[in-house]
């Protein structure tokens, strides 16, 4: 019994090596030296247009107390005393944002129809507080994006659709998102697909390379799908793990026999 569990141990331990990955394919940027500035990724941060479809969220702010409960939408508590937002979560903020329709426009209480397809948000944000000046004083315009969702897939933790509200979102952020890449991920073969009027637009993104801040995905747009491949050998290194798990099995199977009969 045991001139047979000494080749079982050391066959055990060839399999545990083989089937594991060297830490540095599993290194983000592993070529920055220390502390670097690396220049141009602020410069890639795309300007986002306004689409059909897109929900927003519109804020005006006026001395006009009931345009201001039109565009700020609270919810009383208990005795009044608590106030909820109506845009917590997706469910809310897709009832209570504005939708612009197939012809760009928005339609805005006390305001009417106002066309923003193809403006970004900042144009957008003036153009609606220029028309609301012609007829209020004073007024102060939010406009911002509800629905600049990513979805993040392949081999990452908890894959899934993500909403970012802040005014960039990078495929750092989208990964961190889905709570990281797993153990069987090819960093350097990130996938980037883009829609856009004609089609998808496609990037393959080296995540091991300080470079990637300099790729027009580093940074995302609202629709995006970040894919996270998997390593070429991810099944061989499955099937060894597999294979040492039922020889481990079978030795202390042996092993347990073997006290038994002692």
């Amino acid at each position: 019994m045991k001139k047979l569990i000494l080749p079982v141990n050391f066959i055990l331990i060839l399999l545990g090596l083989l089937s594991c990955r060297s830490y540095k394919k599993l290194i983000y940027m592993q070529d920055v030296n220390g502390h670097e500035f690396l220049s141009g990724g602020a410069a890639n941060i795309p300007v986002y247009k306004i689409r059909q479809k897109d929900n927003l969220y519109i804020n005006i702010i006026s001395p006009n107390p009931d345009l201001n409960k039109k565009y700020n939408p609270v919810e009383a508590g208990t005795n009044g005393l608590a106030l909820s937002s109506q845009y917590e979560n997706q469910q809310e903020q897709f009832i209570n944002g504005y939708t612009v329709d197939d012809k760009g426009d928005l339609t805005l209480p006390a305001i009417g129809k106002i066309n923003v397809a193809g403006k970004t948000l900042a144009e957008a944000q003036s153009d609606i507080e220029t028309r609301a000046a012609t007829f209020l004083k004073d007024v102060i315009v939010k406009v911002k994006l509800l629905s600049f969702r990513v979805t993040v897939i392949g081999e990452v933790k908890l894959p899934g659709v993500y909403y970012n509200y802040n005014d960039n979102f990078s495929v750092l952020n989208a990964i961190a998102s889905a709570n990281g890449n797993t153990d069987y991920a090819n960093l350097n073969k990130v996938l980037v697909l883009r829609p856009t009027a004609t089609g998808s637009e496609t990037f393959t993104l080296d995540m091991q390379s300080k470079q990637v801040v300099n790729s027009p995905a580093f940074y995302l747009l609202p629709n995006d799908v970040v894919v996270v491949q998997p390593d070429k050998n991810k099944n061989t290194q499955i099937s060894i793990s597999t294979a040492a798990l039922v020889l481990s099995t079978i030795t202390s199977v042996f092993l347990i026999l073997n006290y038994v009969r002692k």
